[in-house]
């Protein structure tokens, strides 16, 4: 039985699924706008992953860890304004799924920038509590100019 299971939050209903996603979102999109390195910091545990697909970085590009990630989104936070973070309407709702044997809430999203709408996946993987602080996140952005 893996953490997800002893802990009791895979039985989490869709609206705390959903809650714990929105909440994440809405905690980056107010760091990333505001510069806030802190706060951005408590939102990624030390093996997160960031794969840009074209929306941020304009190639396909893998950031891995932490600081990398940080460094990422300060380099191009300020020029592309990301904002608007939202789950994806109209899309499979937040999900209980396992990724390589690891239990995760997956969830689709989209975003704006100053150059176009994007849409990615979000994946949260350390669930200790509802808020999700510090989890382990994985995001894949995608461009959709």
């Amino acid at each position: 039985m893996n953490v997800v299971e002893q802990s009791g939050v895979a039985a989490w209903s869709e609206s705390v699924r959903h809650a714990a996603v929105a909440g994440w979102l809405e905690r980056f999109e107010v760091a990333l706008g505001d510069g806030d390195a802190d706060g951005l910091s408590a939102l990624f545990g030390e093996e997160s992953h960031w794969r840009d697909l074209v929306a941020f970085t304009w190639h396909i590009r893998t950031f891995n860890g932490r600081d990398a990630i940080l460094d990422g989104f300060d380099a191009r936070a300020a020029g592309l304004k990301p904002r608007n973070f939202n789950i994806a309407e109209g899309r499979t709702a937040p999900a209980w799924v396992k990724r390589v044997g690891i239990a995760t809430i997956e969830a689709i999203i989209t975003f704006e920038t100053e150059t176009g709408r994007a849409s990615g996946v979000l994946r949260l993987l350390d669930f200790y509590g509802v808020e999700t602080s510090g989890a382990n996140v994985v995001i894949v952005g995608r461009s959709n100019i």
